[in-house]
């Protein structure tokens, strides 16, 4: 149980694609202070007014709705891309809502670029920096996009179209394929996002050839994620009835393993450390205190070990190492005054044996 210097109650309210923590009078988010997180060092890399657009649909947090990426790291460590809310050209305004990609430089809390088209989430780098995948709706439809990164260019080509929901684009190492996941009827049956409406969607991996026009279905989950220059090996989420489980699965050879599992908490977003040895990933922490909410974790490849990094009464998730392997990037509630989403890097690798 985390233990808080200060009695809060929070309330998350999903209102036009953004998250915000309602707070009483006496508190800000801003203020509170986490005494498990006083030995890490935090470091904010946007600001309020970017309006980053959370992905939190749930504030029961029984089922995850933590799908979309909302951020995304270059492999050089330089440069960021995030989701965001649009408004007028100042970008202080929502009175005309809609999200697109933002580019900026991680030493820069001022400056970006757009760097997609309107409407438009769960952006990712190629591994070559040069490009960036992402998705977008347009009248019922999901298309996967690919665009061009230089300066100026907005320009964006249509890789894939689908009908229902497309999530998780990734660039395979060496970039000449995508993976992504898909949402399609299955035998199996599902618990919903209300814990009470039975469904039988389900998302699937694909990888979608990018040189020739070839699609290959691999298995079902999302989340997908690539070992360190390895195209071969993934990590990925996969729903089991009602939790979701964190596996192992060899593209090559096909075959799986399950890492971890946690029937109270599920788990999401997994990211692997540039060594191969780690995975960061979003979980819900159970507070019979301060009330349930999102943490980062972080739990050897082989699934044990598994330590808690995040603790503030703010949702945390989205994690995404530095290329360093010293540090996590990561989207929180805290540090403002009404709860907006940030993202914040924490370093704390002098403090865990990882």
């Amino acid at each position: 149980m985390r233990k808080i210097l200060f009695a809060l109650t929070i309330v998350v309210i999903i209102s036009s694609g953004c998250s915000q923590i309602e707070l009483s009078e006496k508190y800000l988010m801003e203020n509170i202070k986490v005494r498990e997180e006083e030995k890490y060092t935090f470091k904010k890399l946007t600001n309020d007014s970017d309006h980053i657009n959370a992905t939190i649909k749930n504030k029961e947090m029984t089922y995850f709705g933590v799908l979309d990426r909302v951020f995304d790291i270059s492999n050089d460590g330089q440069k960021f891309i995030f989701q965001a809310m649009f408004g007028n050209q100042s970008r202080n305004s929502m009175h005309q809502l809609g999200n697109y990609i933002y580019e900026r430089k991680i030493c820069d809390k001022e400056d970006f670029k757009t760097a997609s088209q309107y409407n438009a989430w769960d952006g990712v780098y190629s591994n070559n920096g040069k490009k960036i995948a992402y998705i977008n709706s347009e009248s019922g439809r999901y298309t996967i996009r690919v665009a061009d990164l230089k300066e100026g260019n907005r320009f964006s080509t249509i890789i894939r179209t689908r009908e229902n929901y497309i999530i998780n684009p990734k660039f395979v190492p060496g970039d000449s394929s995508i993976i992504y996941s898909y949402s399609e009827d299955t035998d199996k049956e599902f618990l919903g996002s209300d814990d009470n409406k039975k469904t039988n969607k389900c998302f699937f991996i694909y990888e979608l050839n990018l040189r020739v026009p070839k699609e290959t279905k691999i298995c079902s989950g999302y989340n997908a994620t690539f070992f360190p220059d390895d195209k071969n090996q993934i990590v990925f989420c996969r729903k089991n009835y009602k939790y979701i489980e964190l596996w192992y699965r060899n593209l090559r050879t096909g075959e799986e393993r399950l890492i971890l599992k946690d029937d109270s908490t599920g788990l999401v977003q997994p990211s692997i450390s540039p060594d191969g040895k780690k995975i960061a990933y979003t979980a819900r922490t159970i507070d019979t205190v301060n009330g349930n909410n999102f943490d980062i974790y972080v739990v050897d490849i082989n699934g044990e070990n598994k330590r808690q990094i995040t603790f503030h009464p703010g949702n945390d998730y989205c994690p995404e190492w530095a290329n360093d392997g010293n540090s996590i990037y990561f989207v929180s509630q805290r540090g403002n005054k009404e709860g907006y989403h940030c993202i914040w890097n924490v370093s704390f690798i002098k403090y865990l044996d990882l």
